[in-house]
């Protein structure tokens, strides 16, 4: 998929005035750039950062080629897609949009030489399938589609564990593939020359067929189990016609060993004197269907506390004054929620693991992280949470403290609200809800709750709304910082990126 960008047209039409030519030539170029990274340059990823970053890249191209939301609103949502008809129009949004120079020293008539003489983009043919959809719109369109079919192929953890794959799912699979390739591909990018393109026209069904659940496929496992036994070449004599035998005898005995090993710990770590030491540091929160038992974690070692959620007894805890925690961006007014003074001290662990619940039901292990400095760099988790135990909804919110109160573990949380989507948005019609932050009341502060930790479902992942962001302040703007201009903070948008998988820990 990543090499047919090659093939984005960046030919001039009767249409385009001179200014509107070097605009859509700086999108495509930003593009191929970005694709050149990831295509020529794969040594920089592993190859599960490319396929996690495939959930990623359409909130990416929305930044580079720009939606406009105000004429959006006023077309047919069906024609965001393949099949709206209509006779074809100019496909360039800001054709009468002089150039404003905001890409400094790119040289259009530069990426534009780079293409060949005779490559000519077949309008018509687009025009057929997509109407009058602006082409920014269409390109947007091709990788929600492709994120949204490579989850399905691969079996990917979305917001449910897919079920086990059928002839029947394979078979849709297979349809949404080739309509892809004929209806999202080929209309935008031309005609291709890909055996990867004509796997996906073609053969679908056959590898279904062949191999099974197309995760197998993935040969992530395989290849770090081949750490375990890299040490052990270096003990063999190295001659072709002994040495893997000579590696299979030094990897099963180390193996074997390893294996009594685990078995004695495991022994050790069920003996109750053992267990009620607190030597457990980890500990394991049921999220919102049960209570952790004594022996799932060291809250037994607290003496009189409740059952704890913390993944570690108090004595491995930082402690900070409420005063502290209230100075830290988004956090200010916590004393009240808490009913707490400001000298007062609590233990504030950086991450807590929880079993989260996946919509289908499904119970997965995941890690809630908030910390300041994680690499150097701040790391706050985005959940679903019940506002109320009797809730039936979740709402979405952003972890900005966790706390190990005497009653139990509380996440204070900035709190998020739906807002409505933009008419055709790719990303509200493949299940991404778009958001804002909730005001608290009478100020401009963003509103902060505190709920149990049980009340949190599972895991969410956030994304900005990039295209609402370049329509104000242009392609080159980033998010604002926790502690930038307030205004321009409540004024962003942001999508729940119902695409991005989510690893299924073991329970």
């Amino acid at each position: 998929m990543w090499h047919t960008i090659a093939y984005i047209p960046v030919v001039r039409t009767e249409k385009e005035s001179a200014a509107a030519e070097r605009a859509r030539l700086r999108r495509y170029g930003m593009l191929q750039r970005v694709f050149y990274i990831i295509v020529d340059k794969q040594a920089m990823f592993t190859g599960k950062q490319q396929r996690d970053g495939v959930s990623i890249l359409p909130f990416i191209m929305a930044k580079l080629f720009g939606v406009d939301t105000g004429r959006r609103a006023q077309a047919d949502p069906d024609r965001a897609v393949p099949g709206g008809g209509g006779p074809p129009v100019d496909l360039i949004l800001d054709k009468n949009v002089e150039d404003e120079g905001d890409d400094v020293g790119y040289d259009a008539d530069a990426e534009a030489a780079k293409l060949s003489k005779s490559f000519q983009f077949d309008w018509e043919r687009y025009s057929a399938v997509w109407g009058d959809t602006p082409i920014q719109h269409a390109i947007v369109e091709v990788f929600a589609e492709y994120a949204c079919l490579y989850a399905r192929m691969s079996g990917q953890v979305c917001s449910s564990v897919p079920p086990p794959m059928t002839l029947s799912t394979g078979l849709s699979i297979a349809e949404q593939a080739s309509r892809f390739v004929l209806q999202y591909v080929n209309p935008v990018l031309g005609e291709l020359q890909s055996t990867k393109i004509h796997k996906l026209l073609r053969h679908v069904m056959d590898a279904i067929q062949w191999h099974g659940h197309l995760q197998n496929g993935n040969t992530a496992y395989n290849e770090s189990v081949h750490k375990h036994d890299k040490p052990f070449y270096f003990r063999t004599n190295k001659q072709v016609a002994k040495y893997t035998k000579q590696l299979v005898v030094f990897a099963r005995g180390s193996q074997e060993v390893l294996s009594k090993i685990y078995a004695e710990d495991a022994r050790a770590r069920a003996r109750p004197e053992i267990a009620a030491s607190g030597s457990d540091s980890a500990s394991v929160d049921s999220g919102g269907d049960a209570s952790c038992s004594g022996d799932e974690g060291a809250g037994t070692a607290a003496g009189s506390r409740a059952p704890s959620t913390c993944v570690a007894t108090s004595r491995h805890l930082t402690k900070m004054s409420v005063a502290a925690l209230e100075a830290l961006p988004d956090l200010a007014g916590l004393g009240g929620l808490l009913g707490l003074n400001g000298t007062a001290k609590v233990p504030v662990p950086q991450s807590v693991k929880l079993r989260g619940t996946m919509d289908c039901g499904t119970l997965n292990v995941q890690t809630v992280r908030n910390t300041e400095s994680f690499y150097r760099r701040p790391w706050h988790d985005a959940v679903l949470y019940r506002a109320q135990p009797e809730q039936a909804t979740v709402s979405v919110g952003e972890v900005r403290a966790l706390i190990c109160a005497p009653a139990g573990d509380v996440a204070v949380l900035c709190e998020m609200e739906p807002v409505a989507p933009v008419l055709g948005c790719p990303f509200s019609r493949r299940g991404c809800a778009r958001l804002a932050w909730r005001v608290a009341p009478g100020t401009t502060r963003i509103a902060l709750r505190v709920v149990p930790v049980s009340s949190v479902r599972r895991l969410s992942f956030v994304v900005p709304d990039c295209a609402d962001l370049r329509a104000r302040h242009g392609p080159h703007a980033l998010p604002p910082r926790r502690d930038g201009d307030q205004a321009e903070r409540l004024a962003m948008r942001f999508f729940v990126n119902a695409m991005h998988p989510w690893k299924l820990a073991k329970q």
